[in-house]
């Protein structure tokens, strides 16, 4: 019986081990301050940003009232990512008027 316990206990620790190394494969090194000052920015930025903001936490899953950290945490880096692009052509198409 003392086998089978340490056997089960062994195998609950390798369970656990590999649990862990998965998710820090999958915990993406993204600061979720960049995404989130990102998306106030471009929330910021008048009607067209706001829309474009909402559009980038729609388009990841999230409904009304809930937050960027909200979306899985692989997805922050492209909401980075969209965020910035949104804002630079606002910004962009601004600088022209």
């Amino acid at each position: 019986q003392e086998a089978a316990d340490k056997a089960a206990a062994d195998k609950a620790a390798a369970d656990k081990a590999a649990a862990d190394k998965t998710a820090a494969k999958e915990e993406p090194g993204f600061d979720y301050e960049k995404l989130k000052k990102a998306i106030i920015d471009l929330a910021s930025a008048g009607e067209e940003g706001k829309d474009a903001a909402v559009r980038i936490l729609t388009d990841a899953g999230l409904e009304k009232g809930q937050k960027a950290s909200d979306a899985p945490k692989t997805k922050w880096e492209g909401m980075h990512k969209q965020a910035v692009a949104a804002l630079a052509k606002i910004n962009e198409a601004s600088s022209f008027a």
